[in-house]
């Protein structure tokens, strides 16, 4: 099965494939469109997540994703959010060749304490509860508010919350919470950069500190004031991480090396 893909830029520039988060879609990169002039941009919509059809289970994704770019002429430099970022490990460790280098944010790579048990028959009980009223004003304003995710943005967000499919939703908390990168990873020497929120939870710090550990190339840096989406709540600031990152250029002064 294809993804359906946004492409940007010509058809012969260099490849960037940018991998959203759990329950948005393409258009969450949006902010990202200035940054990636002179490239061709590849922007799917994950298994279960806007037009692409499910399920969202990390290893087939990937397989779909290699497909894609074999598609689109080979390797890509690759960016991802979250369980986007998940996937571009998974990716990475599957295909190698197709990634040319890796720029992740907000990557859960370490177990959470009674997460695998959250995410199975708790999660579920939740799920039950929460489906019939997720469309319900209050909550899609609390979400948008809770994400930070600017009011230009709120009817997108609203869609992708309606039309996300409940065994998705499931999917992306049993995925995310099992994710663990594979030891591959420990023998592919291409560079990667993590990239974690000073407001984002502490666990997200562990998994960078552990990625560090594992890849031979990584390197981890704290954003100072961001939380989770913050390519789409400090774009401007994504976006010139994104710019030097492509360019081979150091991170931009502000950011913090993550100790």
């Amino acid at each position: 099965m294809t993804l359906h893909t946004l492409r940007l830029g010509p058809p012969d520039a260099p490849r960037v494939l940018l991998l959203h988060g759990g329950g948005t879609s393409s258009w969450s990169w949006r902010e990202q469109h200035p940054a990636l002039l002179g490239y061709r941009a590849l922007i799917p919509d994950l298994p279960g997540h806007g037009r692409s059809p499910g399920p969202l289970r990390l290893t087939e994704a990937a397989g779909r994703l290699a497909d894609l770019l074999e598609a689109e002429g080979g390797a890509a430099r690759v960016v991802g959010l979250s369980i986007g970022s998940q996937l571009a490990l998974t990716l990475l460790a599957l295909r190698p060749d197709l990634v040319l280098g890796a720029l992740l944010t907000g990557t859960l790579a370490v177990p959470i304490p009674g997460g695998m048990w959250l995410s199975g028959t708790p999660n579920r009980l939740l799920t039950a509860l929460y489906w019939p009223v997720r469309n319900a004003a209050p909550l899609l304003a609390l979400n948008r508010h809770e994400l930070e995710v600017p009011t230009r943005y709120a009817a997108d967000l609203a869609a992708d919350t309606r039309n996300l499919p409940r065994q998705t939703y499931l999917e992306i908390m049993r995925e995310n919470m099992a994710f663990r990168p594979s030891p591959l990873l420990a023998r592919i020497p291409l560079p990667v950069t993590l990239l974690v929120g000073s407001r984002e939870v502490e666990v997200l710090r562990r998994s960078a500190r552990a990625l560090v550990r594992l890849l031979p190339l990584a390197r981890a840096y704290t954003v100072p004031g961001v939380n989770h989406l913050w390519p789409l709540s400090h774009p401007e600031r994504f976006n010139a991480v994104l710019s030097a990152w492509l360019a081979g250029q150091a991170v931009p002064a502000g950011l913090e090396p993550l100790g």
